[in-house]
């Protein structure tokens, strides 16, 4: 085909690409729900702090649900809501009905707005379980939430008489070991002056992964920021379902042979692919970086894959609108749309895997011809993988 030149509205185009990465970022978003049950002071919010990395019922937002029941989330962990029981050390009816008739609610809700799992925290200390809080524990199993009895500021088990706490809560719970846990979320010095480091922690994720569903236990991976070696493989493997989507998305824009004009649409995506697996792996994206990544991402997809891409980048952050310009003729089909979609975004997934250690640095420090280098090792393995 003779090469033309042909005139690119990039507002239109890259306004059609804005619209598939909302609608993926919607189709793909995985919310997390956890209540988090006990009487105050039995270190709910330690426990929160240590497994999710911040304070949330303190810097979140917090919301009255119910009488008793309060939801906390946070601006940098969206998807995540912790809902919090008040008020259970009272022994007030009232306050137990309420926790239960918002519990009977939830059952109806949308399964992305119900409750995914309850931790149900009783501090080792208090040597205690009220009638209480077994009635609404009991009434919890009943229906049916996944639940694991968080035994919380752990440090002595076993009493002056040998007998064991865990035990204890075990036989008055009738739980077996998949639904509890000791845990303690702080390090603490004992009488000796010997340092008792957090414990219990991985242990409860390990058994809330296995209670929740595939999709809400791989949130939980990702949301939580204690164990970081589970929360990378996880985003690795989040990112790599949201890469075969915007593959597809692209094969759409791509199915029959159309002028190179349809290559804004594509190269649109991939920025907004590499922004959402950004997000996935909570790096900030400001102004000047977002413009370096654009002008690196769109200087490699020229040289790979033929195509010349000239873009001035405007101000704002999820607006990339090059100025008017135009691009050298040609055609691009499905094919050509999933294949070059899928090497872009693995080969930034192998940078940023690469350089888990330094995500803080991560788009300063990318050059064009460090991630072509990754280009080249990602097309190798998609030529591979297709023959």
């Amino acid at each position: 085909m003779t090469p033309q030149q042909t005139q690119i509205d990039y507002e239109k185009l890259f306004t059609g690409a804005l619209s598939h990465y909302n609608t993926i970022k919607k189709d793909s978003t995985t919310k997390l729900n956890i209540l988090i049950a006990g009487k105050t002071g039995n270190g709910k919010s330690t426990l929160i702090n240590a497994i999710f990395g911040e304070n949330l019922a303190k810097t979140g937002t917090g919301s009255p649900i119910a009488q008793a029941i309060t939801a906390h989330t946070s601006a940098s962990l969206p998807d995540l809501t912790i809902y919090d029981t008040k008020g259970l050390e009272l022994g007030d009816p009232s306050t137990i009905e309420a926790v239960k008739g918002f519990l009977q609610e939830n059952h109806a809700k949308d399964p992305q707005e119900q409750i995914h799992i309850v931790w149900f925290c009783i501090a080792e200390p208090s040597r205690r379980l009220e009638p209480a809080e077994k009635d609404l524990f009991d009434f919890i199993k009943s229906q049916n939430f996944p639940i694991i009895a968080t035994i919380t500021k752990a440090s002595q088990d076993k009493d002056e008489n040998g007998k064991s706490f865990k035990e204890f809560v075990q036989k008055e719970l009738k739980l077996g070991e998949t639904h509890i846990e000791r845990t303690r979320a702080l390090e603490i010095e004992d009488d000796d002056g010997n340092l008792q480091k957090p414990k219990g922690l991985n242990e409860l994720l390990d058994k809330s992964y296995k209670l929740m569903g595939e999709a809400q236990a791989n949130a939980l991976a990702r949301f939580q920021a204690h164990d970081k070696e589970q929360r990378h493989k996880a985003n690795l493997a989040y990112a790599k379902t949201i890469i075969n989507r915007y593959a597809v998305s692209s094969s759409l824009s791509g199915a029959a042979p159309i002028p190179f004009s349809n290559i804004g649409i594509l190269t649109g995506l991939q920025v907004y692919m590499i922004l959402h697996i950004n997000s996935i792996f909570g790096i900030d994206m400001k102004k000047e970086n977002a413009a370096q990544l654009v002008a690196t991402l769109a200087s490699v997809v020229s040289a790979a894959f033929g195509v010349r891409f000239l873009a001035q980048i405007a101000g704002n952050l999820l607006k990339f609108i090059p100025g008017p310009g135009s691009i050298a003729g040609g055609v691009i089909n499905a094919t050509i749309a999933v294949g070059s979609t899928k090497v872009i975004g693995n080969a930034y997934l192998a940078y940023l895997d690469k350089n888990f250690d330094h995500l803080t640095s991560i788009i300063t420090d990318l050059t064009p011809d460090m991630f072509k280098s990754y280009v080249n090792s990602a097309k190798a393995e998609y030529d591979k993988e297709e023959k």
